[in-house]
C-alpha cells in the first residue's frame, strides 16, 4: 500500500507502489494496469524490488524507476528492465542499493543519488553492465546520503545531502560542499 513515486509520459501516468511495484493508468481509457513487479511472470519486467522510492523519464518512451534494492530502466518498446544493482566494487554497480533521487541532465547523463552511496553517473546510451562514474564523501560530498538533485542555469548540479548542500561540475566530478556554516553565492 501506499504511493511511492508517481510520473507521467503522455497521457500515461505511473505510480510506484510503496511496497507492489509499479502501476500504469492510461488517461484516455481508465483503465489500470500493474506493469512490473518484483515477482512478474515474465522475468523481463521483474523490478529489483517492489519498494519504488522515485521514478524519471528514460529516452524514448522509456521509464526510469529507483527502488530501495538499486535502479530499473523499463522499455516498453523491448519489454525488458535493464538493472542496476549495488556493489560497491563494482565498477558498474551503484554504491547503494536505495534510490533516492534522479536527474538526467542537458547532455543525457543520468545522475542516481542514493542514501548512502553518494552519486552515480551513467552516460548515454545507458546501458546494464556500463561502467558509472561515481561521487561520494570521499571526493568532497558532505556525506552519501543524497536527497534531491538539481540541474542549474549553467549546468551544474546541486544535490543536498543530510550534512549539508553540494555543488559538482558535471564534466570533471570535482565537488564543492556547504553545510551549515557555508556562505553560498547564487548569482
Amino acid at each position: 500500500g501506499g504511493l511511492g513515486a508517481a510520473g507521467h509520459r503522455g497521457a500515461t501516468r505511473h505510480g510506484g507502489g510503496a511496497t507492489d511495484g509499479l502501476w500504469s493508468l492510461d488517461l484516455t481509457t481508465g483503465r489500470t494496469q500493474h506493469v512490473a513487479h518484483q515477482t512478474h511472470d515474465d522475468a523481463a519486467w521483474r523490478l529489483t524490488d517492489d519498494r519504488v522510492s522515485v521514478l524519471a523519464a528514460a529516452p524514448g518512451d522509456g521509464l526510469w524507476v529507483g527502488t530501495r534494492q538499486g535502479l530499473d530502466r523499463i522499455d516498453p518498446a523491448r519489454g525488458a528492465v535493464g538493472r542496476w544493482l549495488a556493489s560497491r566494487g563494482d565498477p558498474a554497480g551503484l554504491g547503494s542499493g536505495f534510490v533516492t533521487a534522479l536527474h538526467t541532465d542537458a547532455k543525457g547523463r543520468l545522475w542516481v543519488g542514493t542514501f548512502g552511496g553518494g552519486l552515480a553517473v551513467l552516460d548515454p546510451p545507458h546501458q546494464p553492465g556500463a561502467a558509472l562514474r561515481r561521487v561520494t564523501a570521499a571526493q568532497g560530498l558532505p556525506d552519501d546520503n543524497i536527497n534531491t538533485l538539481v540541474e542549474d542555469a549553467r549546468g551544474r548540479l546541486w544535490s543536498s545531502t543530510d550534512s549539508g548542500l553540494a555543488l559538482i561540475d558535471p564534466e570533471t566530478l570535482r565537488v564543492r560542499g556547504y553545510s551549515t556554516n557555508s556562505y553560498v553565492d547564487v548569482i
